[in-house]
């Protein structure tokens, strides 16, 4: 709700990502429009860091902005990510 309450648009949840028919991946948020997405990752990924650094390539290597988050990203408002996200969003052709 924080990039919806900046003015960026909504994002759709659980999007997937795919390499053929089948995804591989699903986004917690993203924009398939502008093939922009988002991970935020909790504690549970804190064992799992190569797993998901792989998974990060993979679906950078299928042309979308990808970026993960964690609470230290968030620790002092959303103001990070809402930059992040609206600067890819930009730079990929939303104009707002």
């Amino acid at each position: 709700m924080a990039l919806v309450g900046a003015g960026l648009p909504r994002p759709r949840t659980q999007v997937p990502v795919s390499a053929g028919a089948a995804p591989f991946a699903y986004l917690d948020l993203g924009y398939e429009t502008w093939r922009v997405g988002a991970d935020y990752d909790g504690e549970p990924h804190r064992d799992r860091w190569r797993y998901d650094l792989a998974r990060q390539e993979r679906i950078r290597d299928e042309g979308w902005w990808h970026r993960r988050f964690t609470a230290l990203d968030v620790q002092s408002g959303w103001r990070p990510v809402i930059r992040d996200v609206g600067r890819a969003l930009m730079a990929a052709g939303w104009r707002g």
